[in-house]
């Protein structure tokens, strides 16, 4: 469950730090109130969209039954580790132009009176965080998450939100520990890991649907030096997909992702001349 506080944790901070820079755009331009309503606007749509997102995951699963109920499970899941790995690829690419771009489009917006394309952009951007939540705490809880922890994976999620505030508040304000490169690299990291212990569980399932028979038998034994019940065996279990007699095609699923997902974030950070080469 610790997932899910990493997950909204980034979340939160990434939508705060887009919403940030835009306000501080409008102050430097000394924008009339109409582009203060028209971002405020649109990140409260954001909200709105990603909560309807919710609702409809919500609804949707509760048309299911049986066969089709694992199957939606299952791809909500696929979703869920796609959309976290290409974030975490995205922001890699896109982290040095992202305020640039942001401020383009306001700039235009401002210039040509037209705030509702501001409002637009700021619904886009708060809207994809906020929806890359829902799915992503969706997965967490349909793989991790006993009725008996609900408040438990609720409060780690608002701690998660809180943690957020906190830290775009002490980056908005110079807090100089530690720079946001360093937040970036070690929030990704901690994401990867997430979506990794996703893809252990999308394997196990394919597994458990007798979807494949071979490679379904352990491909090693554990237990003797960390059980699945021992509580730093458990915590991994939970943070990373860690099991202590993992099937060999567990670990064949969970060894591509960890090279396809290197490979492109390794890519997505070399400059654009470097990988047309």
């Amino acid at each position: 469950m610790m997932n899910a506080l990493i997950v909204v944790y980034r979340e939160s901070f990434e939508a705060l730090l887009i919403v940030g820079l835009l306000w501080s755009f409008l102050n430097r331009q000394s924008a009339d109130k109409r582009g203060y309503q028209a971002l405020l606007v649109g990140a409260l749509g954001g909200l709105v969209l990603a909560l309807g997102l919710g609702v409809f995951i919500n609804q949707a699963e509760s048309e299911f039954e049986g066969l089709a109920l694992e199957i939606f499970q299952l791809a909500m899941l696929v979703l869920a580790v796609v959309l976290m790995t290409h974030m975490c690829i995205w922001m890699r690419k896109h982290a040095r132009t992202l305020k640039s771009e942001l401020e383009s489009g306001a700039q235009q917006a401002l210039s040509t009176g037209r705030f509702w394309s501001l409002t637009l952009l700021t619904m886009i951007a708060v809207a994809r965080e906020g929806s890359e939540t829902v799915i992503f705490l969706y997965g967490l809880w349909m793989e991790s998450v006993e009725k008996s922890q609900t408040g438990a994976f609720i409060g780690l999620s608002f701690a998660g939100l809180v943690l957020g505030v906190v830290t775009w508040y002490a980056f908005q304000h110079g807090f100089k520990a530690f720079s946001q490169r360093t937040y970036f690299t070690v929030s990704t990291a901690l994401l990867f890991v997430t979506a990794g212990s996703l893809v252990v569980a999308i394997a196990r399932k394919v597994i458990s649907l007798g979807w494949i028979e071979v490679g379904t038998e352990p491909a090693w034994n554990s237990e003797a030096l960390l059980s699945d019940q021992h509580p730093v065996g458990s915590f991994l279990n939970l943070l990373t997909g860690y099991h202590a007699q993992p099937a060999i095609f567990v670990v064949l699923v969970y060894a591509a992702y960890w090279a396809v997902a290197v490979t492109l974030y390794r890519q997505a950070g070399q400059p654009a001349t470097v990988r047309a080469s």
